[in-house]
């Protein structure tokens, strides 16, 4: 237990400290359970997204597109990541994905813009962290598939607009 004294200029920089410290000490909890660790950068989405697009491929129907476009969902985060450093994020994705073909671990380095293996640059993403955000985002979109498919299967049962009488069902 400790107690930190934030001072400053204005409300939302001491916001923005106090959101940082929180970041910090949430990081560590999180780490104290669970020590994995996983490649960060971007590396693990890249190498996510590669993975699917060739699983993908080998699919039949329109499930191949909801699978293509489920893995270009992940380029969110290195994308991200490129524009807040100030980066062409098409460059850097293309090349990441160049990189994946080479193992899980090829994320951008921010610091000097390049793509480079992760371990090597001491880039890592707490793997329980990681792990429930994806599990998270996919209960969300499940959810509002199943929503989507129930108001598409069923005709609503409002009022007659039109004030004519309803066929007779069947």
């Amino acid at each position: 237990m400790s107690t930190i004294v934030l001072r400053g200029s204005t409300n939302a920089l001491l916001e923005d400290v106090e959101r940082a410290i929180d970041d910090g000490v949430n990081t560590v909890k999180t780490l104290v359970k669970d020590n994995r660790m996983l490649a960060g950068a971007g590396a693990t989405e890249i190498y996510l997204a590669s993975k699917i697009t060739d699983f993908a491929k080998t699919q039949p129907g329109l499930d191949q597109y909801a699978m293509e476009r489920f893995a270009q969902s992940f380029e969110v985060i290195p994308r991200t990541l490129a524009e807040n450093a100030g980066l062409k994020p098409e460059a850097i994705i293309a090349e990441m994905y160049s990189f994946a073909a080479k193992g899980p671990t090829f994320g951008i380095d921010v610091n000097d813009g390049s793509v480079k293996d992760a371990n090597e640059a001491e880039i890592w993403d707490a793997l329980d962290t990681k792990t429930w955000g994806m599990k998270l985002t996919l209960d969300v979109v499940l959810t509002i598939l199943k929503i989507d498919q129930i108001i598409m299967s069923k005709p609503s049962g409002g009022p007659n607009v039109n004030n004519q009488p309803l066929p007779p069902r069947e």
